[in-house]
Formats: structure tokens, C-alpha cells, sequence
């Protein structure tokens, strides 16, 4: 996954977390990210391609920590 799918999720949350999945429009997600639409449009197609993105990215990260915890 490249630099900018996996960290630039953050703002991406944000959207979702303060208006809820439908009401964010991709409008608003591609403002929240300042990059221009095509550049986003690039990595991501749909609202729901991010969130699945997004999902991917947090239970790797989930995952992580148990196995660090684990590994303690």
C-alpha cells in the first residue's frame, strides 16, 4: 500500500468520525485530504473503497498490538 493510502486515512476518519459515513460525501473527503480530486480518485474510487482501505489499515494495526503485547 503506498505512503499515501496508508497514511492519509487520517483525514479520512476525521470526515467519517465528525458527520457519519452518509453524510460525508467524497467532496468533503477529498477537502479534507487538500489534495485535488484526481490525485485522490487515483488511490481510491468510492466512499466505500476507502472505508474498506481504512478497516484494512486499523485491524493491521490492531493486530500489531496484540502481538507486541503478546510477545511481552
Amino acid at each position: 500500500m503506498s505512503y499515501f493510502r496508508s497514511t492519509g486515512l487520517c483525514s479520512r476518519w476525521f470526515s467519517f468520525s465528525r458527520d457519519g459515513f452518509h453524510a460525508t460525501s467524497i467532496e468533503d473527503v477529498i477537502a479534507a485530504t487538500g489534495m485535488s480530486s484526481s490525485a485522490v480518485y487515483r488511490y481510491f474510487g468510492s466512499k466505500e473503497e476507502i472505508i474498506r482501505a481504512s478497516a484494512e489499515i486499523g485491524v493491521a494495526r490492531v493486530r500489531e498490538i496484540f502481538v507486541a503485547l503478546l510477545d511481552h
